[in-house]
């Protein structure tokens, strides 16, 4: 939670720039880690459609960024 919330207030000052570059959005979107990679741990299966969410959005930028 603590990367999503860096994450989203570091966006609301990238946008309140008259502009900005790729490279600054990726570097911010980048610092965002998903809680765990592949099956979920017992005291997190609660949160694996979240979870999943997060992995694909994160997919989702480095394919964009390359």
């Amino acid at each position: 939670m603590r990367d999503l919330r860096n994450a989203s207030g570091s966006l609301r000052l990238l946008i309140r720039r008259p502009q900005f570059d790729k490279d600054e959005l990726y570097e911010i979107l980048t610092t965002v880690r998903p809680l765990y990679r592949g099956e979920p741990p017992r005291d997190f299966a609660h949160l694996a459609e979240f979870n999943t969410e997060v992995v694909a959005r994160i997919e989702a930028v480095h394919r964009s960024a390359n």
